[in-house]
């Protein structure tokens, strides 16, 4: 602590909050000797300590945790530094050391982030790159999580300049962190008898196997060269999983103790626990493979609509490159007739596009100390000669992503069209996977002078300036099955979002969203995809660059008119009709029968067709209850729907008479005469 003091300007510059009251201090000879802090006890003295920080007098504070609760060191907007008379700077706090508990790590942060405050601070949380360290937090950031501390929303905080750092990248303590320990136990099952990790017999040859404290770790180089080919690549995960399986050994889990139970097997606490006890060199590739591991298991949940993000952020910043929305159209839904509230349809537009000024600035900026930044040729696969084709001139920027505690660096890939993407063909991109992408879809692109440079920038305006109307099918050349509806690589796309009102109309809102579960959803959004499978609202929010803020629930385009029609009958009084589903499912098989291929299965349609008939209510319940006429008569191949989704009567099938006894306003039994159809 002294030494930290010295260092940055001496006891006369630092104000030092701790529970200590006296301090080292070197003398006229040179010697080391105790002196006290001030007059007083502790806590006055770091009551003087504070003003003297709150009023500029000393710039930097140094805080331990005997002094972190109870004190307040944000940029109050009630003080102002004496100096000049200026108003709080912004407060960075750097953390060299996170608490045992997560609870006193938010009290901690909290000491700069409070109510009041002029702006609000940056964290800079230092972790190293042993793994053992980053299991602990791992287990610190998801305890804040739950606590709803740094997260993703509208209370987060910066950590740092770096995009990558949120604390919650850390936070391998979900189901996807589950099936990752057991991807790594199964995959290093699976390679046992292929790498050089032959299993000790005797008590004698394991400590001897064991003694692997001096044995130095491969380097990035040797690990993944620059030539690197698809056998080097074997030879790369031999390597690995020879590291994962002395480790595994010394640990005593995975395929070196197969009589453990599933439930100890898939406890990743025990696994982070027993790796401190392995050397840090082996730590530390272990811990990267299970990363790997882990995001390739998060990524397939975000393609299944499995993972719970939470409010999903359309805002995205990475580096000089973040997407730009703007509000394209909005509409006015519905207005709560006893609170006046609104829910309005807004439709935005997001442009993900990385501009060719901005890309030479990043170019420019490279230091050329990593071989593997710099432009890329990126090939595509044409499927009439079977083979990778680099012949349309499409590039990608490759430039090492910043990291917090990572060992193994990995990389951002700007494209012209996409902006920053840190996956690329369904991988993150790390030394390992840029070398396995060499072999076929990248190949590195030397700009050893003007004409190379200039050859660049022309493909990338191209690109930029096509991809704003054009999929990446026909850029390529190719033809596109979708057509116009194709998205692929667009950069300028538009998303539909309810927003206002929800909560007194979330029933009806979300059985609009379930009818898209009977259309084609191949080409829409995955956060819409996956509100129509499940069933639940997912909200996302926005903010445009005019600065106004949307939040919301994304929607399909294609289902805004069944969104419309549901909340027009909101809020009104109607009368239920009391018709059995039975007799309800004959009248549409009658419709169906007398008038084939004039009924689509349509909630909203058939909604409509039996409300006009006066068989149904216009409000309540009543869409649900279509949703499920018509799944009964689909299940029970009672109809069918062709080739345009019209609903046809299966062949055996005869539409049968149906009388009107049970029609609503006459009693059961009488007879009337009348058909209902007339």
């Amino acid at each position: 602590l002294d030494e930290l003091i010295s260092r940055l300007g001496g006891p006369d510059a630092v104000a030092e909050l701790s529970g200590r009251s006296k301090r080292l201090q070197q003398n006229e000879k040179g010697q080391l000797e105790y002196v006290g802090r001030g007059t007083g006890n502790t806590g006055k003295i770091n009551q003087e300590e504070r003003r003297d920080f709150q009023t500029g007098r000393k710039r930097v504070a140094v805080i331990t945790e005997a002094a972190s609760a109870g004190i307040s060191l944000h940029a109050d907007r009630r003080e102002c530094e004496e100096e000049g008379g200026r108003a709080p700077r912004q407060r960075l706090m750097l953390v060299m050391e996170l608490p045992w508990s997560a609870e006193k790590a938010v009290q901690q942060l909290g000491r700069v982030h409070r109510s009041n405050q002029v702006s609000a601070p940056h964290f800079k949380i230092l972790v190293t790159d042993v793994a053992g360290e980053r299991r602990f937090v791992a287990a610190v950031s998801h305890r804040m999580k739950l606590l709803g501390a740094i997260t993703k929303g509208d209370r987060r905080a910066a950590l740092g300049d770096c995009d990558a750092g949120d604390l919650g990248r850390f936070d391998i303590f979900t189901k996807q962190g589950v099936e990752a320990l057991a991807a790594l136990y199964q995959q290093a099952g699976e390679r046992k008898h292929e790498v050089r990790a032959a299993e000790p017999t005797s008590g004698d040859e394991r400590n001897c196997a064991l003694e692997d404290e001096d044995e130095p770790r491969l380097t990035e180089t040797e690990l993944f060269g620059a030539d690197a080919n698809a056998e080097d690549d074997k030879e790369v995960d031999k390597s690995v999983y020879s590291a994962v399986l002395k480790g595994l050994r010394r640990m005593e889990l995975g395929p070196f103790n197969p009589k453990k139970s599933k439930v100890e097997q898939s406890s990743l606490k025990d696994f982070l626990n027993r790796l401190l006890t392995v050397p840090v060199h082996l730590q530390g590739q272990i811990f990267d493979e299970l990363l790997r591991l882990f995001e390739e298991k998060t990524m397939e949940a975000e393609v299944r609509g499995e993972l719970d993000g939470g409010v999903r952020c359309y805002n995205e910043r990475k580096g000089d490159w973040e997407v730009m929305i703007s509000e394209v159209k909005r509409e006015l839904l519905h207005t709560d007739p006893r609170t006046g509230a609104e829910t309005h349809a807004v439709v935005i537009n997001l442009d993900t596009g990385y501009p060719w000024e901005k890309a030479l600035r990043s170019f420019q900026q490279l230091d050329d100390t990593d071989p593997s930044e710099g432009f890329y040729e990126e090939s595509f696969y044409d499927p009439g000669t079977g083979t990778y084709n680099f012949s349309k001139g499409f590039f990608v920027l490759v430039v090492a992503a910043p990291t917090l505690g990572s060992i193994a660096r990995t990389y951002w890939a700007f494209y012209p069209n996409l902006g920053c993407q840190e996956r690329v063909a369904q991988q993150v991109l790390d030394k390992r996977a840029l070398c396995t992408l060499q072999t076929h879809r990248f190949r590195k692109f030397t700009c050893s002078g003007p004409a190379q440079l200039k050859k660049v920038e022309t493909a990338w305006i191209q690109q930029y300036n096509n991809s704003n109307s054009l999929c990446t099918h026909v850029q390529r050349g190719q033809r596109c099955k979708h057509g116009n509806s194709c998205i692929m690589g667009l950069r300028s796309l538009q998303y539909c979002i309810v927003s206002g009102n929800l909560l007194s109309i979330y029933g009806n809102l979300q059985r609009a969203i379930c009818q898209g579960l009977r259309r084609n959803r191949a080409d829409e959004d995955d956060v819409a995809v996956a509100n129509a499978q499940v069933g639940q609202l997912k909200l996302c929010k926005a903010v445009t660059s005019q600065g106004d803020r949307i939040v919301g629930v994304e929607i399909f385009h294609s289902h805004l008119e069944d969104v419309r029609y549901v909340l027009q009958t909101v809020g009104t009084d109607s009368q239920r009709v009391e018709v059995s589903d039975e007799s309800l499912m004959e009248v549409l098989m009658q419709h169906i029968g007398t008038s084939p291929g004039t009924l689509t299965a349509n909630c909203r349609v058939v909604h409509g067709l039996l409300v006009d008939r006066g068989l149904m209510e216009r409000g309540g319940s009543s869409h649900r209850r279509v949703n499920t006429l018509l799944d009964g008569l689909l299940k029970a191949r009672l109809v069918v729907k062709d080739a345009a989704g019209k609903l046809r009567l299966v062949a055996d099938q005869q539409p049968r008479l149906v009388a009107d006894p049970w029609v609503h306003g006459r009693n059961a039994g009488e007879d009337s005469g009348d058909d209902l159809f007339m």
